[in-house]
């Protein structure tokens, strides 16, 4: 008989991939899902890791006989979402997405994380992601070259808003900067929905997310896209 196998289930995005994971306890395939499937969210909602989720519930329907219920958890840099679905039975009905980072350099940059990669089992890859720049419509940058060249003859800071300290926006911001010699300082959003709305808002100079995350703001005139960090353009950016 084909088996379902019973665990924590974790959804993982990574820049190169989407990943599902599971453990190996097993549980007959028909007797599962019998109740609502929760899928936590580690980031705040409006971003795109929250918009994945959410479109992930809505055409659940038509492949399970119970829905899928996304809960979003912020914090730490996807820390206290993982640790919640640590914690959770390991039944199968609690699911948690996330990007790899967590896995990969908070270790390094955190002590006493509450889960690690073992806790979770890869299930199944879902998709691609790269970061993209962008500011408000009202910047005087209209490229990502006069937001240097203004930076460094002006001896200005750039404020940039990201998702999480040790995640690949940071990480990426942290690179292009140092790598252009422009002074910058990050700001910590619990997730990249209010990193885009301080954005939109003025709070910030620039914010950093992830390219399908931008898209919608972008086209609605609330944003203007200066560059996206990957060495191929972004479908969302052609």
């Amino acid at each position: 008989m084909m088996k379902m196998r019973k665990t924590r289930l974790l959804l993982m995005i990574g820049m190169l991939c989407l990943l599902l994971f599971t453990s190996t306890i097993g549980v007959a395939a028909k007797d599962y899902p019998t109740k609502p499937i929760q899928l936590i969210c580690p980031w705040a909602a409006g971003g795109s890791t929250d918009l994945l989720c959410r479109t992930l519930a809505k055409v659940a329907p038509k492949y399970f006989p119970e829905p899928i219920v996304v809960i979003n958890r912020t914090g730490g840099a996807a820390a206290v979402g993982l640790g919640d679905a640590k914690r959770a039975k390991a039944d199968g009905y609690t699911i948690v997405i996330a990007s790899n980072p967590p896995f990969v350099s908070q270790p390094y940059l955190k002590t006493n994380l509450p889960y690690s990669l073992n806790d979770f089992t890869s299930i199944i890859g879902l998709s691609k992601e790269i970061c993209t720049m962008a500011v408000n419509t009202k910047s005087p940058w209209e490229n990502i070259d006069q937001l240097i060249e203004d930076a460094k003859k002006n001896n200005k800071t750039i404020t940039f808003g990201h998702s999480g300290v040790g995640l690949f926006p940071h990480l990426a911001a942290e690179s292009f900067f140092k790598a252009t010699g422009v002074q910058a300082r990050g700001v910590v959003f619990d997730g990249d929905g209010p990193a885009i709305t301080a954005a939109i808002g003025g709070h910030i100079d620039v914010v950093i997310a992830t390219a399908n995350g931008l898209v919608q703001q972008v086209n609605a005139g609330n944003l203007k896209a200066l560059v996206t960090l990957a060495q191929k353009r972004s479908m969302s950016f052609p």
